[in-house]
């Protein structure tokens, strides 16, 4: 019977001790499924996400925009034919016949243009040809031609780029902002996919732990049932060790549920056709969590932010927005006044004809073809010019002076927006910074738990052994050894989460992940 007890003895130690510290020399089996490491799983979000398929539509959208606000200082030809037939009585004594009848066909053809700085011109080119049925016309048919340009430079009101060129500016400014909402979208499912890749890695090293902890219960009932067998222990002491056996049973369907859980959320986000919500194809993260030294200095990490996040990049470019309207409002309070000009090229010839004038033959001398109207015109054989202002002015003037107001109100508001946002940030930071240096101080404490809970089981089993400990406090031991374990393997994902949040505060989640949007700098 001594030797009995003895050997049941070593039983007790073997299952007690030497089990846990065995367990920890190595990482918990993978389970099975399919494999995935992080990098894959954003890239299949990414391509996947039907939110970012949506959002990516939108820089295109707004790229057209400012192709059509660009597009208001492109040149424009237009041109036009006419042909017209006038009959008219005369009163002159030298008409012939009184009634005259004269055919006109007019062509011409021209371009025009807007620049940036307001000016305009105007550039045309026509021809005339007239056939009358008057005997008295040294020329018939006629043909005129006439090259005219004519250039208009606003002086006040429409003056100068920023009045000019403001729709632009506002339509590159709505470019970048959607980008930068597209920047935004992305960053969250990359942050989303990577935080819950985490959790799902936790859940299954929990999982693990807690099957673990499972079969330690279970050993130690098996082992107690040896003891009652033998006569060392009463039979009432197994009903301490059943209830660990069951609780630790609750705690693992729990975990498992964890698990489903958080699968079906990351296959949410990677919406794979091969991985269905809800169905039985499992995923295996790959990766382990490292800690991943980063500097936390907050003046650096607030500065970059600044240069990195796109929600600041886009109340800067909302206030630009607003404060180039406000600019051109304010511009369109002034009178207009116009610097015009006209420069006109013209020519007359015909088919001569001889008139009889007091009792003389008169004969033109402009003969010649309607193309060498145009050519003389061309030439500038016959030209005049005007030069002159022009000005006006609304009375009151009230709906532009309620524009400039209101725009100063908005670009207040603009400015405060994003003062705000800045003040955001900066929170944001702070607060991913204390988490980042909060999850680095806990894996140390957890690890130091756990090391701590292993001696504290060893030593508990030892004197169980002895019979100076209680079967009671060998299970409590074991359910604390459980625990430092959970929280020592959680501690290092939450580290992960925290410093893929580190990064998303500071819009550097991106580049760290070399992940680079086509639509940004297009």
């Amino acid at each position: 019977m001594r030797s009995l007890y003895l050997s049941y003895t070593v039983l007790i130690a073997a299952g007690l001790v030497l089990s846990p510290l065995c367990a920890m020399a190595g990482e918990p089996e993978a389970a099975g499924g399919r494999p995935l490491a992080l990098r894959q799983t954003i890239e299949e979000a990414l391509a996947n996400n039907l939110d970012i398929i949506v959002q990516k539509a939108k820089p295109l959208g707004s790229e057209q925009d400012y192709i059509a606000a660009e597009a208001q200082f492109d040149p424009s030809l237009f041109g036009a034919f006419n042909y017209g037939d006038t009959q008219s009585p005369s009163a002159s004594p030298y008409a012939n016949p009184a009634l005259g009848d004269t055919k006109t066909t007019v062509a011409s053809l021209g371009v025009q243009q807007k620049f940036s700085y307001g000016t305009s011109y105007k550039l045309t080119l026509d021809s005339t040809k007239a056939d009358t049925n008057s005997l008295v016309t040294t020329l018939n048919p006629s043909y005129s031609s006439n090259l005219d340009l004519a250039v208009t430079q606003p002086l006040l009101k429409n003056a100068g780029k920023d009045a000019n060129t403001y729709q632009l500016a506002i339509a590159k400014n709505a470019k970048g902002i959607s980008e930068a909402d597209f920047s935004i979208k992305v960053m969250d499912v990359v942050t989303k996919t990577e935080q819950t890749y985490w959790d799902l890695v936790a859940a299954m090293r929990d999982k693990a732990v807690q099957e673990e902890a499972l079969r330690w219960a279970k050993d130690f009932k098996r082992q107690m049932e040896l003891k009652v067998q033998v006569g060392v222990m009463a039979p009432i002491e197994i009903s301490a060790a059943d209830a660990q056996v069951a609780a630790q049973e609750e705690v693992l369907i729990r975990s498992r549920f964890a698990i489903r859980n958080t699968q079906d959320s990351l296959k949410s986000l990677m919406n794979s056709k091969d991985l269905p919500l809800g169905g039985d194809d499992e995923i295996s993260p790959t990766d382990d969590p490292v800690y991943r030294e980063v500097s936390l200095d907050l003046k650096g990490l607030r500065e970059t932010a600044y240069d990195k996040r796109p929600d600041y990049r886009q109340a800067v470019l909302a206030l630009d927005s607003k404060q180039t309207e406000r600019v051109y409002n304010e511009n369109q309070t002034l009178p207009t006044l116009n610097l015009v000009a006209d420069m006109k090229l013209h020519s007359l010839r015909g088919e001569p004809q001889t008139v009889t004038i007091g009792g003389q033959p008169v004969t033109s001398n402009l003969a010649g073809s309607q193309s060498e109207s145009l050519s003389d015109a061309i030439g500038g054989k016959y030209y005049d010019y005007s030069v002159g202002m022009q000005f006006e002015y609304p009375l009151f003037n009230r709906a532009a002076k309620s524009r400039a107001i209101k725009s100063q109100v908005d670009t207040d508001a603009a400015r405060m927006t994003l003062a705000s946002v800045r003040q955001a940030i900066d929170l944001q930071v702070l607060a991913a910074a204390r988490s980042v240096e909060t999850a680095r101080q806990t894996i140390e404490a957890t690890r130091l738990s756990r090391v701590l809970a292993e001696k504290k089981l060893a030593a508990e089993t030892r004197k169980f052994e002895v019979g100076t400990s209680t079967s009671f406090t060998v299970l409590q031991y074991q359910k604390d050894l459980a625990a430092a374990k959970s929280n020592e393997m959680k501690a290092a994902t939450d580290c992960q989460k925290a410093l893929a949040q580190l990064d998303r505060a500071t819009g550097t989640i991106l580049e760290r992940n070399n992940i680079t949007l086509a639509t940004q700098g297009q």
